[in-house]
């Protein structure tokens, strides 16, 4: 084993490292698979509704829930189709192809690797940062402070 200076924090670290033990600098390539996609572990629950129709949203609220689940593919170049599908709250994850041409601009994004670590870039320019564990994404979608979770599934 020998010691390497974390590029972020100049601590000495080991070099079988996965991260800086000190500011959790990655210090592996980052790099995500190209030959499945990434399946999200938790549904989010929808009511379906419509805009502007608020009494018609008020009876769907009561009635007609839906869950989604996030799916996510890479391609070398840079390319990230992302979706929601609809399904059913306890059923196994759908493996949705996720073609290039899939959806509209709104679903493709692009990702880089930037400082070490994974960058992914709406059609908007919007940027959020995400982690790659083995066959694990965590990646920061919402506005929330949690991470969506997503498995990797080869399809």
């Amino acid at each position: 084993m020998a010691l390497i200076e974390c590029p972020e924090c100049k601590t000495p670290v080991s070099d079988k490292a996965a991260a800086c033990v000190t500011c959790g600098y990655p210090l592996t390539k980052v790099s995500p698979r190209f030959d499945g996609i990434y399946v999200s572990k938790t549904c989010t629950e929808t009511h379906g509704e419509l805009p502007g129709d608020w009494l018609g949203n008020m009876f769907r609220k009561m009635s007609r829930t839906q869950y989604v689940r996030a799916y996510a593919r890479f391609y070398e170049d840079g390319l990230l189709v992302y979706a929601g599908a609809v399904v059913s709250k306890d059923s196994a994850p759908a493996r949705p192809a996720l073609h290039r041409t899939w959806g509209d601009q709104t679903n493709r994004l692009q990702w880089i690797v930037e400082d070490g670590r994974l960058r992914i870039i709406s059609s908007n320019g919007f940027v959020t940062s995400a982690t790659l564990e083995s066959d694990r994404l965590r990646w920061n979608i919402r506005t929330s402070p949690d991470d969506e979770v997503f498995d990797f599934v080869v399809t």
